[in-house]
């Protein structure tokens, strides 16, 4: 496989469910988990679901250089919940946890409430986790907050997301390609921020959860965008390629609404230079 590589691991919003197996391109069943592959080693975003999915792919197992996380919302942290049954390959090698301070709580302090009763069975907590994976935490703390390990650069920046805050991550990799992950963001209320961490990306995965008739029937500040702001934004950003991501729970009537999302997003798109496509489970991107 090619040196880099973008592959979807969990691209759903909300709730998880069906059978993983069936074909790719049919149907997105798993929570956010994005692996960004470079000269060798794996980076992810979010760890919802898909992550899962991830750790438990055959072998052989990639390092993984960090996880970074756009938010703690349950769909994109619930993955995690079963580290403590030794989800983390030795050799995925030290676990290194990047995100922001959201609500005031870390992802330390969220994963603390994740792994204990009532929610978590057991006896597995995530300090006794901790104890035995020894991870490196990182919490963002202000708009362009910036992780690097000296092969790829994080940037963070915080947006909108209903009433609420997201962060959205650009993974610059040096002598290679450049992927924002902008997921969970009203690309309307947040347009100038984006427009600035997007310039010249080569890849932007970007939340479009709603058709434009959903996203202009909602109050702004919304949670999540439709196919016009974000196409705006790839446009004004010189984005190379567009993948709308975090699709509503699969049924046949929001297959038919993905579908005309990609539609409508095509139509905006039609006089800009740049491919726009869907994410899917599985499916991968490459330059």
């Amino acid at each position: 496989m090619s040196d880099f590589f973008v592959k979807f691991w969990g691209t759903v919003g909300g709730m998880a469910g069906g059978n993983f197996d069936r074909p790719v391109g049919r149907v997105c069943y798993d929570t956010p988990c994005v692996e960004v592959f470079f000269n060798g080693t794996s980076y992810l975003l979010d760890a919802g679901s898909g992550f899962t999915r991830f750790c438990s792919a055959g072998k052989p197992k990639n390092p993984v250089g960090g996880v970074f996380f756009s938010h703690y919302h349950l769909d994109h942290i619930c993955g995690l919940w079963l580290l403590g049954d030794g989800l983390w390959d030795k050799s995925f090698g030290r676990m290194r946890l990047v995100g922001p301070r959201i609500a005031g709580q870390t992802v330390d302090d969220v994963l603390h409430a994740l792994m204990r009763e009532p929610i978590s069975p057991g006896p597995i907590t995530w300090a006794k986790v901790k104890e035995e994976l020894s991870p490196d935490i990182t919490v963002v703390m202000h708009t362009g907050s910036v992780w690097y390990d000296g092969v790829c650069t994080a940037t963070f920046v915080p947006v909108v997301h209903g009433a609420g805050e997201s962060y959205s991550i650009r993974l610059s990799f040096k002598g290679g390609p450049t992927v924002v992950y902008a997921t969970d963001v009203d690309f309307g209320a947040s347009k100038e921020k984006l427009v600035e961490l997007c310039q010249g990306a080569d890849f932007l995965i970007a939340d479009c959860e709603y058709t434009n008739r959903e996203y202009y029937n909602r109050t702004s500040p919304r949670p999540h965008s439709g196919p016009e702001v974000v196409v705006q934004v790839a446009e004004a950003a010189g984005v190379k390629h567009l993948t709308l991501f975090h699709h509503p729970y699969r049924t046949d009537s929001e297959d038919r609404k993905m579908m005309e999302r990609l539609s409508e997003a095509a139509r905006f798109a039609r006089t800009f230079d740049f491919r726009v496509d869907l994410a899917r489970d599985k499916g991968i991107l490459v330059l």
